[in-house]
Parts: structure tokens; sequence; C-alpha cells
């Protein structure tokens, strides 16, 4: 059945998506008109959805997702929130019903953990449980033990290197002993320091000088 455009679509692509909030308004109202069949879920549509999906929260993309699980979304949908974390597709994995071949063309597309969604299911048609034991050597594989054994090798950390031994320094010079002072103390007598005087000087000039003109009169 065709689906006719609907008016509320031109209103929310009118919208101004540039803000968080705007984006996860647009993101909604997208989600429900797809979910319930009222616009087409093309490629524009899906890649505009992948474009918001960057603004909007987890938690908002887990509750449209929650919401979408009661809708009857078509496989498109479907893929593209099977996409996301885990957490988000689950519930739609594990609530929508698809066409048996919606399923087998979505299961390649699925990963590991949303196909395991899928095999906790005991509604899908026959066809689509063949379907997910064809990927059970690729599902339930365990790493290689050497592998494991060469990431872990890989992982170690390498040894500590050796620091070298530290060569013994020579002992520092002993400092030469200070020269001690001639006289029994450092002090001058002060004695010595009048007769630098140049007063006194010339006063012991001038007496030497009469001692040598008058003898007699130092007798």
């Amino acid at each position: 059945m065709p689906v006719r455009f609907d008016d509320s679509l031109k209103t929310v692509l009118s919208a101004d998506m540039a803000t968080g909030f705007g984006a996860q308004s647009a993101w909604r109202q997208l989600v429900d008109l797809m979910g319930r069949g009222r616009v087409s879920v093309d490629e524009p549509a899906i890649a505009r959805l992948r474009m918001l999906r960057q603004a909007v929260p987890a938690s908002v993309r887990a509750a449209s997702a929650r919401a979408l699980a009661f809708a009857s979304p078509g496989v498109a949908l479907v893929g593209f929130f099977a996409e996301d974390e885990l957490a988000i597709a689950a519930p739609v994995l594990r609530m929508v019903t698809l066409p048996a071949d919606d399923w087998l063309s979505l299961l390649p597309r699925l990963s590991p953990p949303g196909r395991s969604v899928l095999r906790h299911r005991r509604d899908l048609p026959p066809e689509v449980a063949r379907g997910l034991q064809s990927f059970g050597p690729t599902d339930f594989i365990l790493p290689s033990p050497v592998a494991t054994a060469v990431s872990v090798a890989d992982a170690s950390p390498e040894p500590a290197p050796v620091a070298e031994p530290v060569a013994a320094s020579e002992p520092a010079p002993e400092p030469a002993p200070v020269d001690a002072p001639l006289s029994e103390t450092p002090f001058m007598a002060l004695g010595d320091i009048a007769r630098g005087l140049p007063v006194v000087a010339q006063a012991f000039r001038h007496i030497a000088a009469e001692r040598s003109s008058d003898p007699a009169r130092f007798e």
C-alpha cells in the first residue's frame, strides 16, 4: 500500500534542528511517523535520522526504541535501530514482527549480540531460526589460545632497565692551612700603631734630631 504524504513531515523538516532540543524533538517525531507508516522510510529519511542520532542522547534513543517495539516498523527502520547500542537495539529486535524474507536480509547486518537477542525468540519463522544457526560458527567462536598468549605476551611490561653502578668519587682535597699570624696574637700593639701615625713619627724625628745636636742634654 503506498504511503501518502503527511503534512506532519513537512512541519518536522521545517523545524530548527540545529539545537539539541530541536534535534531531539525532530528525532521523536520522525521515528513516530515512520514507525506508524505515515511517511515513507526511504534512504533520505534514514540518512536524516542517522544525522540526528549524533545529537540525540542514548536515553532518548532508547525511549524511542521501546515505543517503536509496539508499532509496525519496516525492515529499514528496524535495521537502522539495530545499528545502535545493544541496549537500544534489543527492544526492537525482541518485539517487532517482520516477514521471514526481511529477517533473512537483516541477519547479516546484525552484530553477534543482536543475533543472540533473536535466538531467544520463539515466534520467528523456521527459516529465520535456520538462518540464525548458520551464523553459529562465527557468533560463538572463541579466541585462539595462541593468539591470546601472544596478546598477553605483547601486553606484558618491558623489564625495567638496570641502573649502572655509580663510580666512587675521589675524596675532595683538604683545604690549605691558613697561615698563622707572626705574633702570638693577631692584634698589633698600641705603641706600634702610634708610631705609624704621621704626627708621632714627626715627633720621634724631632727628638732624634735634638739628641744628635746636643747629646749632653739627654744624659
